[in-house]
């Protein structure tokens, strides 16, 4: 299992990578005006790359995609004004979700970990951590390994799309910490059960016994001398006070 140090550098290698993920998707240059401005939501909607490219790394990318949350993505911008405003604000640190009545940022936050290039670098360093973890695994334990590694970057995948959803980054990175470390246990219980699966069916059949010649002959000799010591008890069924008054 990962486990402590290892664990850690493993959720955050795996955060950065999502997160790298994100930001490759949106390479270019933005929208040169103001975010959020009557102007802005015009040239997205004639399709301006720009325009498009800034509403991907305002996190409403693929929430605009779909024409029908055009509205609802307007609304919940002129919400956050203040926090795209020009300069420095208090505002641009809440966290936005959920929870916080972002409904449409956190639900764009959340489909982002299962798309595009996002999907991609979070499940490549998962794999690569995961090799690495079978690599290093000490003798007899590099499958319980594996499958603990599988569960932990499937587990962290899901924890950070929910806590995205619900808090958007900060959500995030705790919820891919969480579902990271919640995934690896699953992952080592469901390889022990059916590592004793497998176990209690072998004991249940022979267990991994290879029969020989030498042995066959041998169990034939032994039924042999059984058949004959109770051939030679039978005589004595019935006679015992007599053998005893001898």
């Amino acid at each position: 299992m990962r486990g402590g140090t290892f664990a850690f550098i493993g959720d955050i290698f795996e955060t950065a990578g999502r997160m790298a993920g994100r930001a490759s998707g949106n390479a270019g240059p933005g929208y040169a005006g103001q975010f959020g401005s009557p102007e802005f939501f015009a040239s997205a909607r004639a399709g301006d790359e720009r325009a498009l490219r800034t509403m991907e790394k305002q996190g409403y990318g693929l929430a605009w995609k779909k024409q029908r949350r055009w509205a609802s993505v307007e609304r919940e911008v002129g919400k956050d004004s203040a926090r795209y405003a020009p300069g420095w604000s208090a505002a641009s640190l809440k966290p936005r979700g959920l929870l916080t009545g972002r409904r449409v940022y956190g639900m764009n936050r959340a489909m982002s970990n299962f798309h595009g290039a996002t999907l991609k670098m979070g499940l490549g360093i998962g794999a690569a951590m995961t090799l690495l973890q079978g690599a290093t695994a000490p003798r007899g334990h590099m499958v319980s390994q594996l499958a603990a590694g599988t569960g932990a970057t499937a587990g962290g995948m899901l924890g950070a799309a929910v806590g995205g959803l619900m808090l958007g980054l900060p959500g995030e990175l705790i919820g891919g910490w969480v579902g990271g470390t919640a995934g690896e246990k699953v992952g080592a219980a469901v390889h022990a059960f059916t590592d004793i699966a497998h176990s209690a069916q072998h004991l249940n059949f022979g267990g991994h016994y290879q029969d020989t010649q030498e042995a066959f002959t041998m169990r034939q000799r032994a039924v042999q001398e059984m058949s004959t010591s109770l051939l030679n008890a039978r005589q004595y069924l019935g006679k015992e006070a007599a053998l005893l008054h001898q």
